[in-house]
């Protein structure tokens, strides 16, 4: 097998999708028996768009989307029924003289099966209910010992990308560290059905940030009509895990609703810590790591997934550089020295200033790479009119917080020179398990 993908959620399936469209053969391990069954990261960024029309994903992942009028709005208020409010547009104008495309408000557990189906119909091999108990590398690639149904077997493969989030164990395993400044407290996120669409006509926004039940409260679109996602400050301290029952879930809920007289269906909720964090290095040996793996933001402008979907768009095409032969060694190690820098970039900016309604696109856009195989255009790296209006506009970390940073700056059209073919023909095939 050329390459093993650990991991089945959006970076680990949009890496086969990647990995595919190059002609790669791979295989997808997930150890939970389907895709994501509960609301997570929704916000789909220009850039990922872009990505996704490259890869023939655009129209299907438009299609499970937010109709475009419900995600150019922030509302801010008291509570979402409230007569206290202001809904404020989203900066897109900006964008769309930069990209044909536009974001995408996609809630994840719309998102993953799409990426799915594509991954499976385009040939890469999906294991879910399956898990890797452990690996070990040689000069020649990764072996690792997967267990599916009880049943333990061994996997031989080139590389390995790890795309197994946050708490997966590929990084830990490995010995990576992580910089960054952590977790910051923690929340609770409450998946409640209420039949209140008509009463937001008029309020219709991607997020919606309270000042009720608690500072720092929010709801958050999922499908803006009966199926409502709520997010809330959480102290374990004062208020035990095991005390937020369902009763108490919906009384948070209607706390933030501002109307005890709607009628509430009670679906799930979900702890979490708002975290940022990026690991000190991206490869190990025949290992990378993608996505939440690699990095983890904060969840204010919505980047972490969006990071990882430019993680895999940046490793599939170079491991089918080195897989066909034509690509040296520099390629696949310009990976971390390309995409760290975005990565520490995005989670500094998720500390505040990506935060709705401000303007991302400078760093979604506006991030150039340097690496050994990147040919200087001799472009200036002057700041263009647009991403000079915000400093959320601008990717150098607002504040150093993240230490062993490379310093990321401003694009220009990043132009990779294959070393490898050099001006004497191709190199000679690296012998790898397949």
């Amino acid at each position: 097998m050329p390459v093993l993908i650990v991991g089945g959620g959006p970076v680990g399936l949009l890496m086969a999708v990647g990995l595919r469209h190059f002609g790669v053969d791979c295989m997808v391990v997930e150890k939970h028996a389907s895709t994501l069954d509960f609301p997570k990261g929704r916000r789909v960024t220009t850039r990922t768009v872009e990505i996704f029309r490259q890869w023939g994903l655009e129209e299907e992942v438009s299609n499970v989307s937010l109709p475009r009028p419900d995600s150019l709005f922030v509302f801010d208020g008291d509570t979402l029924l409230g007569a206290d409010f202001q809904r404020r547009g989203m900066p897109f104008d900006d964008v769309t003289r930069s990209s044909p495309t536009r974001e995408l408000i996609c809630s994840q557990e719309q998102l993953e099966p799409v990426l799915r189906k594509q991954a499976q119909d385009r040939g890469a091999d999906l294991r879910f209910s399956t898990e890797v108990v452990g690996f070990t590398q040689d000069d020649d690639g990764v072996t690792a010992e997967i267990v599916a149904h009880g049943e333990q077997v061994s996997v031989r493969a080139a590389y390995m990308v790890a795309a197994d989030g946050v708490r997966g164990g590929t990084r830990e395993a490995l010995g990576v560290s992580r910089s960054g400044p952590g977790a910051f407290g923690q929340r609770v996120s409450i998946l409640v059905e209420a039949d209140i669409e008509m009463r937001m006509e008029q309020r219709q926004s991607a997020v919606y940030w309270l000042r009720r039940p608690l500072s720092g409260s929010l709801f958050v679109a999922v499908d803006n009509k009966s199926r409502w996602l709520m997010s809330a400050p959480y102290n374990p301290e004062t208020e035990p895990g095991e005390s937020l029952t369902e009763r108490r879930c919906v009384e948070l809920v209607r706390g933030g609703l501002g109307d005890d007289s709607v009628e509430l269906r009670y679906i799930g909720h979900r702890f979490w810590e708002p975290t940022a964090l990026v690991a000190d290095r991206y490869q190990v040996g025949s290992v990378y790591l993608v996505g939440d793996a690699a990095h983890v933001t904060m969840p204010e402008g919505g980047l972490g997934m969006n990071c990882g979907v430019a993680d895999a768009h940046n490793l599939a095409w170079k491991l089918d550089g080195d897989l066909a032969g034509w690509a040296s060694p520099a390629l696949l190690k310009s990976y971390e020295r390309e995409r760290r820098p975005h990565a520490v970039a995005c989670a500094d900016a998720s500390l505040g200033p990506a935060r709705p309604p401000n303007p991302i696109d400078g760093l979604v856009l506006g991030q150039v790479y340097h690496s050994a195989v990147i040919t200087p255009d001799h472009t200036a790296e002057s700041s263009p009119a647009p991403l000079a209006r915000s400093r959320a506009l601008d990717p150098r970390p607002v504040r150093q917080r993240l230490r062993r940073a490379h310093r990321p700056s401003r694009e220009t059209s990043a132009r990779y020179r294959r070393r490898c073919c050099a001006h004497h023909g191709n190199p000679p095939r690296r012998p790898r398990h397949r």
